[in-house]
Order: structure tokens, then sequence, then C-alpha cells
């Protein structure tokens, strides 16, 4: 029973991680002329995961000072050490970024008066990814003298998950039924040795006595010599091999020239945002994934008509986003960089907090003045519906074809197979974006977002439209180009 404890079973894929930081440009101080462009810390640029925490430390000798703020760039923690501290010596400025996958981000400058004069790049390792906390099932009918189930483990790797919560059942119902079958087989030896006691030199009882005695003392040698007997004739009927599944990583795509605008949405108000678990057989979803229970219906009928012609489960990266994070894509693409959206980023904001003025966006009203930005991404939040915007919704959701593309290069054929089973089940499909569909009946995005595009072209700003050639086997849907072609 050792041995059937310990190869055992099935592999459940959670979590994981997406781990990203990008270095983009930013200008230096006006009062300091030809300075050398700091590179700023920002947030990510493919998959949406936000820096939620920054530090700015300014240094010189034994004299240090932090600066700290919610949301800063290196240019303004230049400017408060050159302006604060340091204006007549050399100093080091360090700005360091934490995201909300926990990767730390940081580097170091040495300044002269506000100029770089020697930039010290430093990529630490990434802070051990907080533990998975495994849900172990409680049994609702207990079995005598089983305890609890194992923890799940994961390899060394973490690429796999070991769950022997089967191994564990078996092993315990196994042990139980010895026991429950030693007690049957010892009452039907009594009973036998009571009739033979009562038979009175009758040969016929005597002889229904012997028989029973004799098929207890039988039972009882099978039930104890089951697992001995199995493995003689072959081993392998005593081992059930765990399940290996890979983990599934959230690849949250983020648009390459932006997500939908609010100004595109109509927001449906009967949405409350009420989201289930995805689940449900050929559908790969990473741990968490939830949408509108009347999405999960038509991504389940989807997944099987898809599953039924290429034998492919459908990937999901991302479906429903909180508010909290959509705030934060909104506040970090669009009202820091001057109300103009790089990328384009939905606002879930109502227009008495934020408001499109010349073009641009702008807080409005009491916010106008607010500069704290997590109190303006708290008012955002306080001012905002799930309707807004399409991932705030429950009804949309990011789908790929399970042909082991990353970084969006995919088989444009089977992501083609892919979006007419969705929009077969009852999904439209975004003209910019061949991944993400709503639900069309409960559509926000609602001049984009439509079932006549059936397979994987799209539009970008400019209006053209890209066509991944026939002769492509994986198609860079960020780069507009044919990353592998066919052999």
């Amino acid at each position: 029973m050792t041995h059937l404890m310990k190869n055992i079973f099935p592999r459940v894929a959670v979590i994981s991680t997406a781990l990203c930081f990008a270095f983009l440009g930013a200008t230096v101080p006006m009062h300091i002329a030809h300075a050398t462009p700091i590179p700023d810390l920002e947030t990510c640029d493919s998959d949406g995961t936000m820096v939620t925490t920054y530090a700015c430390i300014c240094a010189s000798g034994s004299n240090t000072s932090p600066v700290i703020d919610s949301v800063f760039t290196a240019q303004m923690c230049n400017d408060t050490c050159y302006n604060s501290f340091y204006q007549d010596g050399t100093y080091n400025m360090t700005c360091t970024a934490t995201s909300t996958i926990n990767k730390t981000l940081s580097l170091t400058y040495t300044m002269n008066e506000g100029n770089v004069v020697a930039p010290e790049g430093v990529l630490p390792d990434a802070p051990a990814e907080p533990e998975q906390a495994f849900t172990v099932p409680i049994l609702n009918i207990q079995i005598p003298g089983f305890q609890q189930f194992d923890t799940p483990t994961k390899s060394a790797d973490g690429s796999v998950i070991s769950v022997n919560f089967l191994a564990t059942y078996i092993n315990a119902i196994y042990a139980w039924a010895l026991g429950a079958g030693a007690l049957v087989a010892v009452v039907m030896m009594m009973l036998g040795g009571l009739q033979y006691v009562l038979s009175r030199g009758k040969s016929k009882y005597i002889e229904k006595a012997k028989t029973r005695i004799t098929n207890a003392i039988t039972g009882l040698v099978l039930l104890l010599a089951a697992y001995n007997i199995a493995f003689l004739i072959d081993p392998n009927t005593t081992i059930l091999k765990s399940l290996d599944v890979t983990n599934v990583d959230r690849l949250e795509y983020f648009p390459p020239e932006g997500e939908e605008e609010s100004d595109a949405i109509t927001a449906n108000t009967s949405l409350t945002g009420d989201t289930d678990p995805i689940t449900g057989d050929y559908i790969t979803a990473y741990s968490g994934a939830a949408v509108d229970g009347d999405v999960l219906t038509a991504l389940q009928s989807a997944a099987k008509v898809f599953h039924a012609e290429t034998g492919k489960n459908v990937v999901i990266t991302s479906a429903t986003r909180d508010l909290t994070k959509q705030a934060t894509l909104f506040y970090s693409n669009c009202l820091k960089t001057g109300g103009v959206c790089s990328p384009t980023t939905c606002n879930p904001a109502s227009t008495s907090v934020v408001k499109k003025v010349s073009g641009k966006y702008t807080l409005i009203g009491k916010y106008a003045n607010e500069t704290d930005s997590s109190t303006i991404i708290s008012d955002i939040v306080s001012n905002a519906q799930v309707s807004n915007c399409p991932h705030t919704s429950g009804i949309a959701l990011d789908a790929w074809c399970a042909d082991g593309g990353s970084d969006y290069r995919h088989d444009p054929e089977c992501q083609t197979k892919l979006i007419k089973a969705m929009i077969g089940a009852g999904f439209c499909r975004l003209s910019l974006e061949p991944w993400h569909f709503e639900l069309d009946s409960k559509k926000v995005s609602t001049k984009s977002c439509s079932t006549s595009w059936n397979d994987a072209s799209y539009l970008l700003k400019n209006g053209t439209t890209e066509t991944p050639g026939t002769d492509c086997q994986k198609w860079d849907f960020k780069q507009h180009r044919c990353a592998v072609k066919k052999p």
C-alpha cells in the first residue's frame, strides 16, 4: 500500500506568473541643460501587469534620504534629489518599482548636478512567489481511521503540482474495507462454528457449517492478499500514475495598440459584475479566471465544438478584471501621460471624476487638483461602474487556440477555427483583437465587437487590415508579421 500511496495523481494547473518590466525614456529637469535622459520605471508593456509600489532613495556619502510616493517617475525622483538634497555634489539616485506580481526592478544612477554620470542597472532576482494556498478537500462522510488528505506538492521547478487526493482516498477505503472484511469473515466463521456445534452429528448440517467456515477463511485470505496477488500478476495494476498537467500561466495580453476606449462602449447597466469560475471540458484557464454565468455557458459550448474539430483546448488568458486594476491601468496609461492614452485604455470612471476635454482625459470638479495617485485611483474606483469597460463587466474574455504560442505568437489557422466556434456559440469578436470575445447579447463594445470578424484578420488603428498569410504557422499579433512560416 505504501507503493500505491506514493505514486498517484492528478495535477491541478494553477498560477503562473508572468514577470515583466519596461524601461521608458523620460526628460530631465527643465533647468538642466543638455542632461542625459533618465530611463523611467513604468508598467509592463505586454500583459498589463501594473507597478503598485515605487521607492526613491537619494544618497550622498553617509547622507541618505528616502523619498517615497505611491506612483512617480524616475524623472520626479531626480527632480526631488536635485532640488531638495544634493544640488552641489555627486549623488546616487535609486528608483525601485514593485509590480503586482512581486517582482522588484531597481536602477541606480550616479548623478552630478542632475546629469547622469554613470548608470548602474541592477535586476535582482524576483522574490519567491507566495505559496499557493491549496484547497484540501474535507469529506462529508468520514472514513473511520482516516485523518486528512496530504497537502499537494510542487515539483522543483514549480511547473507541476503533485496531488494525491485520489490515492489517499483509495488507501483509506482499502484500509477500512480490510478491517470491515476481516470482521465479517470472523463473524461468518463464528456462525459456521455455531452451526457445526448445533448440527447434532447430522452430516448435512456439518457440511454446510464446514463450507461456511471454509468460505470465510478463503475470503479473508483473498482480502489480505489482494494487493500482493495483483502485484504478482502485473505490478502496473497497483500503480495509478499521476496525471502531469502543465501549469497555465496568466498571459493577459494587453492589446499592442491599446484596448477599447470608453467612448466606444455602451454600458449595459443590467450587468452586475457577478461571475462564476471558468470551468468545463476542453477549457484551460488560469487560476481565478471568472466570467458571467451566461458567458461561461456559451464558452463551454464553443469549447466542445472547437475540440471536436481540432482536438485542442481553448486557453483563457484574461477574463474579468477588477475595478482597481482597471483604474490603475487607466491612471498609468492615460492620466499620467497628460490625458492622452498610451496605449489606449478603457476608463471605468464616471464623468463626475474624469472627462475628455479637447481630446484629453482630465480630472474635473473636486478631483481636478488631486495629485496623489492612490487617492485618484481610489476616487476612480468609487465612481466607477463595472459595465463601463469590457473586462470589468464580466462578459469579456481573451481566448486562444492551445497551439503552444506565447508573446502574441500563435497559429492563425487554429485561431480562425476558434473564432468561428466562439461566434457560433453566441460571441462577437473585437475588430482590433482576434482574441477578445464578448457575449453578443450582453456586449458593451458596441462599435467594434461584431460577428462578421470570423477569421484571424484584424484592424490597426490607422484603419488598415492585417491578414495572416496562409503560409504562416506562427503569426506575431504584436509585431504584425509572420514569425514562423509553414515548413
